[in-house]
């Protein structure tokens, strides 16, 4: 009895001791400029916003988790009510 909790208790200290998970969360945020092909428009001036997490599991291996909110389109050259407006969540 003594053996197996000495085992189980050196697997649980050598399994945390080596599991140490960074993380480092950040922002990005930018401008997009976008235009419709095949559509007689102008390009369109508007932003992107998001967050990401770099996930960092061992010094060679990163997974990196985002989430942004972009603004695209185009504007019309005749008229502000044919103006096309796109928002992607990606």
């Amino acid at each position: 009895m003594k053996r197996i909790f000495l085992l189980l208790a050196l697997v649980v200290t050598s399994t945390t001791a080596f599991s140490q998970i960074t993380v480092r969360p950040g922002i990005r945020s930018g401008v997009n400029f976008a235009k419709l092909t095949n559509t007689d428009s102008d390009s369109k001036t508007d932003f992107y916003i998001g967050g990401f997490a770099a996930i960092e599991f061992a010094r060679f291996y990163t997974l990196q988790a985002e989430l942004t909110y972009t603004r695209q389109g185009a504007d019309s050259k005749f008229s502000s009510d044919f103006d096309i407006e796109l928002q992607y969540l990606s």
